[in-house]
């Protein structure tokens, strides 16, 4: 992997862009940052703070724009080719080698699969109930447990390259956070302008801006994108049976990351 990783920082490496490799852009730089996530866990919510910091200060950042300057990763080769460096990119990649340097956004599972029940429901069966949801085996680009787990392993092997952010964390404290991650890209940013790019990206702001200006793919995804956004909402779904089903597939995930102590919840 180590031999792979220095192939691409010397040059750039053109990659196959079939079916199979919807993760990875025609072309990666050694500059690149990678935004990525497992769905639901507060990617867009960072792009949109990290697209105020490289914007144009007077421009409002939203659900178009946004994709402008921090594009979805298989996006056009044209405008990811323009971007200058270091370049932007979304993606809810499983753990992938090839990214020189990868932004990983983490957030407690349960709140992550309850809003990604609410994202899909458009396009679930009629009267699929959440723990129906939550047992499937097909979701998409993996389960939770499995996705965290490559990004972090590959963070404890070379934190230089995966720097992971908590979804909390941000909530907590979303200046501090977003200092953190711009120091990290190689951002510079005043105080102020870290202030107006969290503020535009607040929640409140965030639904404001869908409800006047919309957003890309409306028809094929949820009526309102930004849902409650809170930590926690996951013990309104959570019954003991999911209890149950969460703690023995995926409840060491939750201890990994620190959710959680043991089990006795």
């Amino acid at each position: 992997m180590l031999k792979a990783l220095r192939r691409i920082t010397a040059s750039p490496t053109r990659v196959h862009t079939g079916r199979d490799d919807v993760f990875l852009p025609g072309m990666i730089r050694s500059q690149d940052v990678f935004i990525t996530s497992y769905p639901k866990s507060g990617n867009t919510w960072l792009r949109f703070m990290l697209a105020g910091l490289i914007a144009p200060p007077c421009l409002e950042i939203d659900f178009h724009n946004s994709n402008h300057f921090i594009p979805e990763v298989n996006q056009d080769a044209q405008q990811l080719e323009a971007l200058r460096n270091p370049r932007m990119m979304k993606s809810h990649a499983p753990y992938q080698a090839a990214y020189p340097r990868t932004i990983y956004v983490v957030r407690d599972g349960r709140d992550v699969y309850v809003s990604y029940y609410h994202h899909r429901l458009k396009h679930l069966g009629k009267g699929i109930s959440f723990d129906t949801y939550l047992r499937e085996t097909a979701h998409w680009p993996s389960r939770w447990s499995h996705h965290i787990k490559g990004w972090l392993d590959a963070a404890d092997a070379e934190p230089g390259r995966v720097l992971v952010v908590g979804y909390e964390a941000m909530i907590a404290n979303p200046e501090a956070e977003l200092q953190r991650v711009a120091n990290w890209i190689g951002l510079t940013a005043d105080p102020g302008r870290l202030k107006v790019a969290v503020s535009n990206a607040s929640a409140i702001n965030m639904r404001r801006i869908e409800q006047e200006k919309g957003r890309p793919y409306k028809s094929v995804g949820p009526e309102q994108f930004v849902r409650s956004a809170k930590p926690g909402d996951w013990i309104e779904w959570f019954g003991p049976s999911e209890k149950s089903w969460f703690k023995q597939h995926e409840g060491k995930g939750l201890i990994r990351l620190g959710y959680e102590q043991g089990y006795d919840w």
